[in-house]
This record gives C-alpha cells, sequence and structure tokens, in this order.
C-alpha cells in the first residue's frame, strides 16, 4: 500500500569505547518525538520525514541516567535519501547512583515498525522480578479442604468448657442424661469425664471430616479421585445382582467416600514431645504411685486437683478402653516405619513395616527445599519434575499403609490425645505443677509439659517443636496421600503443592533440626547421609545423650 508521505530509515549502532554494543541507549530528534532505544546488539532504527535535524544520543552509564554519549550530529535529509546509517561511540564510565526512569520512554523498539511511539514520563516506573508460578491445578480445591479442616484447641477447649458446664445444645440436642447414657462407663462417678469422651468424638468426627455435598471440577463425583481410582479397581468386589438400597450404599462406602482429614503422625510427635507421658505421671500420682525412687511429683500436694477429681477419676478407670502405647507404636510402624523407643515397648516384631517412609519423604522434604531455592531466584525457572517424582513415590507409600487400623485407630488416638491436652490444659495442673507464665505457648496445655519435663529430667526441647511437628507433619502428608500423584504427570501441580505448604514445610524443616539435630536440607557432604534417613527416635535419643555428655563436661 502506498504511503502519502516519504520517509527515510535512520539507522546506525551505539557502542563503548571498547566497541561493546550498549543496550537501552536513546537515539532520538532533538524538539521532535523521533527516537529509539537500542536492541541488546545496539542498534536502533527509526523512520523520519525529510528536513534538517540534529540526532541526540542518551544512555545510561552505570546507574546515572541521561548521560550524552557524544556530541549531537546534525543530519540533513532530502526527499531522494531512502537510508541513512548513523553510528555512535561512548566512553565506558563507573556506576555512581540509583537510576530514575524518566525523558522519554519508547513503546515500541521493533527494527520492523514504521513509526515509534512515545511518552513522556513524570514519575519513577517501578520494576519489579517476580517468581514463576505454575498454572492453576485443580487439586488446589483439596489442598483448601485440608488447610480449613483442622482443629484449633481455644475452640475445642471453650466448647468443652462450655459442654462441661451443662450447655449441651451445641452437641446434642436431649437431655443430659441421654447424652451421658450413651457413653456411660462401668463405674460410679465417671459422668464427667464420659460426657467430655462422647463430647469429643462428635466434635473430632464434626471438625475433621471431609465433607463434599455437591460435585465440582476436582470432586466430580463428589469423593476424592484417588478414592474414585480405588473403587474402581474393587468394583468386582461391590457388584451385586440386586442393587443395594440407598441405606445399605451409604453404610458400606460412608467411610471410603468421606475420610476424616488426620494423620497418625500427629499423634506420633505429640508422644514424641512427652504428652501423653505427662498425663501418665499425674494420673499415678493421683492414685498415690510414685513414678521412680526420686519422683518429684511426690512433694507435691494433690490438693489444688480437687475440682478435676471427677475427670481424673473418670481418666484412671478408662485405662482398659485407651490404647495401649504398644498399640500406638505398632501402627506408627506400619504407617510409616517409625517407632517409639522405651521400657515399655521390651519386643517389637511388626509384621509389616514401611522402612522407605522415612528415605522417600525426607527426599522430598529436601527437593522441596531445592524446588524453593530456585523459585526464588528471578533468573531461572524452577524444575518442579524432581518435587513430582519425590510426591509420586511417597504417595505410593503411604498409600501401602491405608489398611488394618487405617482410619480407626489414627482417629480414636486423636481423641484420647485431645482429652489429655483439655485436661492439662486446666487452670488446677497448673496450680499443680507450676510452671512459666511468661513463655508464649501456642497452646494453654504446653507450659504443664515443659514444666514436667523438667521435674522429671526428660529431654528439654520444648513441646512446642514437637507440635509443630505434629500440626505441619499432617498437613503436608494429608497433601501427599489424598492427591492423585499416581495419575499426575504436569510438573505444575508438584509446582502449585510446594507454593501452598511452603511456610508448613520449612516450619516442618526447621522443628526437626531443634528435636533431632539433624538438617534435612543439607548435601549429603555437609553432614552424615544416613542421618537424614535414621528414626526420629533413634536421633532423638543420640541428641539427648550429647547433651548429657557435654553438660558432665
Amino acid at each position: 500500500m502506498a504511503t502519502s508521505k516519504t520517509t527515510t530509515k535512520i539507522h546506525g549502532s551505539v557502542t563503548d569505547s571498547n566497541g561493546k554494543p550498549i543496550f537501552n541507549a536513546h537515539v532520538y530528534v532533538q524538539n521532535k518525538e523521533f527516537g529509539a532505544y537500542t536492541a541488546t546488539n545496539g542498534q536502533y532504527n527509526f523512520d523520519i520525514s525529510p528536513g534538517d535535524f540534529t540526532l541526540i544520543c542518551e544512555y545510561s552509564s552505570g546507574y546515572s541516567s541521561g548521560e550524552p554519549v557524544q556530541d549531537p550530529i546534525d543530519i540533513t535529509i532530502d526527499k531522494n535519501t531512502k537510508e541513512l546509517n548513523v553510528n555512535f561511540k561512548a566512553p565506558v564510565k563507573e556506576l555512581k547512583r540509583p537510576i530514575r526512569a524518566g525523558g522519554i520512554i519508547a513503546e515500541n523498539f521493533d527494527s520492523h515498525d514504521k513509526k515509534i511511539s512515545t511518552t513522556k514520563q513524570s514519575e519513577p516506573i517501578a520494576v519489579r522480578l517476580s517468581p514463576g508460578a505454575g498454572i492453576n491445578s485443580l487439586d488446589k480445591e483439596l489442598w483448601e479442604k485440608i488447610e480449613k479442616r483442622n482443629i484449633e484447641f481455644k475452640d475445642y477447649k471453650e466448647l468443652m468448657d462450655s459442654i462441661l458446664n451443662c450447655n449441651l445444645e451445641d452437641l446434642y440436642n436431649g437431655s443430659r442424661e441421654k447424652v451421658i447414657d450413651k457413653n456411660h462407663l462401668p463405674f460410679n462417678r465417671t459422668e464427667a469425664y464420659s460426657l467430655l469422651k462422647f463430647a469429643t468424638e462428635k466434635y473430632v468426627e464434626k471438625k475433621l471430616g471431609l465433607s463434599v455435598p455437591n460435585a465440582t471440577p476436582y470432586f466430580p463425583d463428589s469423593r476424592l479421585p484417588y478414592y474414585s481410582l480405588i473403587l474402581e479397581r474393587i468394583s468386582e468386589f461391590l457388584d451385586n445382582e440386586e442393587p443395594p438400597t440407598e441405606r445399605e450404599c451409604e453404610d458400606l462406602m460412608v467411610v471410603k467416600d468421606q475420610p476424616i482429614l488426620l494423620e497418625l503422625i500427629w499423634s506420633y510427635w505429640h508422644e514424641e514431645g512427652m504428652l501423653v507421658q505427662t498425663m501418665n505421671a499425674i494420673a499415678r500420682r493421683f492414685q498415690n504411685v510414685r513414678n521412680n525412687e526420686r519422683d518429684p511429683l511426690a512433694n507435691l500436694e494433690l490438693d489444688p486437683l480437687r475440682p478435676l477429681n471427677n475427670i481424673l477419676w473418670g481418666y484412671i478407670q478408662d485405662t482398659q478402653h485407651r490404647l495401649t502405647i504398644s498399640r500406638r507404636t505398632y501402627e506408627y510402624d506400619h504407617h510409616y516405619g517409625i517407632r517409639l523407643l522405651g521400657k515399655a515397648i521390651p519386643e517389637f516384631m511388626p509384621a509389616d513395616s514401611r522402612s522407605k517412609f522415612i528415605q522417600s519423604f525426607h527426599n522430598l522434604l529436601y527437593r522441596a527445599s531445592l524446588y524453593f531455592k530456585e523459585a526464588d531466584d528471578m533468573t531461572i525457572n524452577a524444575d518442579a519434575f524432581p518435587l513430582l517424582n519425590a510426591l509420586r513415590e511417597t504417595h505410593l507409600i503411604l498409600a501401602e499403609g491405608s489398611h488394618n487400623q487405617f482410619g480407626d485407630l489414627p482417629t480414636v488416638a486423636r481423641i484420647e490425645m485431645l482429652m489429655e491436652q483439655w485436661i492439662l490444659a486446666r487452670p488446677e495442673i497448673r496450680e499443680f505443677l507450676g510452671g512459666r507464665i511468661m513463655v508464649p505457648y501456642d497452646e494453654t496445655w504446653m507450659d504443664r509439659v515443659d514444666t514436667m519435663k523438667t521435674l522429671q529430667g526428660w529431654p528439654d526441647t520444648s513441646i512446642s517443636y514437637y507440635h509443630d511437628l505434629a500440626k505441619y507433619g499432617e498437613q503436608i502428608i494429608l497433601g501427599v496421600r489424598y492427591g492423585n500423584w499416581s495419575r499426575v504427570i504436569d510438573r505444575d501441580s508438584a509446582r502449585n503443592w510446594a507454593d501452598r505448604w511452603r511456610d508448613a514445610i520449612q516450619r516442618y524443616l526447621h522443628s526437626y533440626h531443634s528435636v533431632t539435630g539433624v538438617d534435612l536440607t543439607l548435601e549429603s557432604y555437609n553432614q552424615s547421609k544416613d542421618e537424614k534417613y535414621i528414626m526420629p527416635a533413634f536421633l532423638i535419643q543420640q541428641k539427648v545423650q550429647k547433651e548429657k555428655a557435654l553438660k558432665r563436661g
């Protein structure tokens, strides 16, 4: 298409005294809004109509802006001039001060453009590099549910306090007698404890149960995609000659469709942190039994515990119905290949152990830490494929342990330990044990455990670190267990998982180092590779022995 006005192409290069191209130098016509910025190779070009002009070239010398390259060049262009080559050469200067973007800024520097449009900028331009992010994936919906479906101890404690003060409307639409009869123990004077136990069971089921009433993009069948995959595998066992009734289907599938979002690792880390041992020591003192020859609780009077008599009496009488340390340890090993150490478990002979879980899980955390470092480097695009492979491996190992007492024992263990936390959080226990009021613990029961550790001479790492391992470890593993990682081939899903749980992963890594002395983020040459894959109980024991040796000098 013909143009109504003849133009001439001005082009050339801008280099420094060493002949190296200068990027982003501004070549323009004085008193005219015509010009261009040089590309990375130092080249520029723009079109102009015939006439007499003065060409000016400015560039940013280091951190200073608007510096002239050389003296302006006067040019004359007639209608017969098709193109004109003008080169500029500048001296090398040192960095001086921060640059402030201003002056005439070209919107388009493409050498194929016929005309350069420019804009006058009066304010500084903010330039910011942002880390890359993956494409949104549907499994974010699952992670949101995991994050929201959790128990805040403050809310649990307030509800239990209200219920035990006979405010039952939040728990049960009936009389108090009906509630107590449902879980009444076969012992006298256990009504208060029975009510606490029943209320805690209902609270856990309500707060942690996964509920997907309507189909969504990630839950097309109103159930986890991972569960849909499992149901496909066992469909032959569900076929009947006659269609089952609605009630029968509900009874058969309720646990599979709507799992309770909790992990046994929550109980494991609290038990390693001496939560259960603290409660057992108080219960033995309540029964007038020494914990050892030099039991410090023997010198404490029980008078402050009088308001809790019915609760403690019921707790002790219910011992035969609670999980034993041996049962929990066997299940810890079945799920995660970890166990407790101590005299309470003299012989340990598991039939099925997840011996590869620690190696796989800690490799996942290590890969996540590498990804975070790469993601924070704005000059590269972090590779999430190693992370995806680690997620798939850990997911498959966790799936192998989803049998036997899976779902039942972890739920019961959570209920029992929540009740123990509530009892320890009572002001009567603090008055009985003493403790440091000024320490800012996250939850009110924690100072009682640390005080008991001090009295008994147990490992003195604060329960706060164990609580972080329990809380964040549960969130991390839930995202691995219930994600459909065996079918995921897109690295963006792994990238989104890491970004979503970054804070939880980093808190877990820090707390694990505080508890065991092992940094899971270090390369193998910085510490023994085997330390990353040793069971936490052995590492804790080694750390305690080292600390005792240092104290002895």
